[in-house]
C-alpha cells in the first residue's frame, strides 16, 4: 500500500508472523474463555510503509475526560513511532485537552517516556494485523495480534532536554490545534462520528493518518 515491497527484503517473515500470531496461547485462551470458535475469527494483512515520523499521535474526538465540555477532544503525542503510544511501556505521553477554535488548551502531563522508537534509516514496511474479533458479539479482539516491520525499528533514548513539545508552548501548541482541526475533517468524514484517530507527524510536519475507527 503507498509503496513496492523490495524484492530482497525479508517481508514473507513478517506476513507469515502476523499469520501465526492468531495461535499464540494468549489468542487462543482468549478465543476459548469467549466461546469464539478458532474459525470464526479471521484475519487479514495490511501491508503499509512506515512513516518517518517525528511524532505519534491518537486524537479521541471527543474527549473521554470527566470534566470536559462536548465539543473538546483529547489528543495523545510520543517522540517517534506509535508502538511507544499503544504499548505498556514505561512513562507517558504528552496528553492535553484541545478546546474549538479559540477554545482551551490544557496540559495534563508531557511527555516522558524514556526511550522512543523510530523508523529505520533505510525505510521499511509493516504488516499489520486487522481481524474481525472487533466485530464479534461479546469479545474484544484488539491487541491480541502481532504487527511486524519487515526491518527492525531501532530504539533510542529521547533527549527531553531539548524537546520542544515540552519547553516550546507556540509550537506545542500549534501542533495540537493542527491535530484538533485533523480530528474534526476525519469525523466529520465519518457522517460526524466520534473517532479515536492514529497516525504520525513526519519529519516535515506533515500530518499522515495511519486508521480511524468508532470512539467507543
Amino acid at each position: 500500500a503507498g509503496a513496492p515491497l523490495p524484492l530482497e527484503a525479508p517481508w514473507q517473515r513478517a506476513l507469515k508472523g502476523v499469520w501465526a500470531s492468531k495461535w499464540t496461547d494468549r489468542a487462543v485462551s482468549s478465543r476459548k474463555q469467549m466461546g469464539v470458535a478458532d474459525s470464526d475469527l479471521v484475519l487479514a494483512v495490511l501491508a503499509q510503509p512506515v512513516a518517518f515520523a517525528a511524532y505519534a499521535f491518537v486524537i479521541h474526538t471527543r474527549s473521554p475526560m470527566p470534566d470536559a465540555k462536548p465539543d473538546d477532544a483529547l489528543i495523545e503525542l510520543v517522540v517517534g513511532l506509535g508502538e511507544s503510544l499503544v504499548s505498556n511501556s514505561p512513562g507517558r505521553a504528552l496528553s492535553s485537552t484541545v478546546g474549538p477554535a479559540a477554545g482551551r488548551v490544557e496540559v495534563h502531563s508531557y511527555p516522558s517516556k524514556p526511550e522512543g522508537v523510530f523508523t529505520p534509516e533505510e525505510g521499511t514496511h509493516i504488516f499489520r494485523s486487522d481481524s474481525n474479533g472487533e466485530d464479534l458479539e461479546g469479545f474484544a479482539g484488539a491487541g491480541l495480534y502481532d504487527s511486524i516491520t519487515v526491518n527492525e525499528c531501532p530504539r533510542r533514548p529521547i533527549p527531553y532536554a531539548s524537546e520542544p513539545l515540552i519547553f516550546d508552548a507556540a509550537f506545542r501548541n500549534d501542533l495540537l490545534r493542527r491535530l484538533f482541526d485533523l480530528g474534526r475533517l476525519v469525523e466529520a468524514n465519518f457522517g460526524g462520528k466520534p473517532q479515536d484517530i492514529e497516525g504520525a507527524v513526519d519529519r516535515e510536519g506533515r500530518l499522515v493518518v495511519l486508521q480511524s475507527r468508532p470512539q467507543v
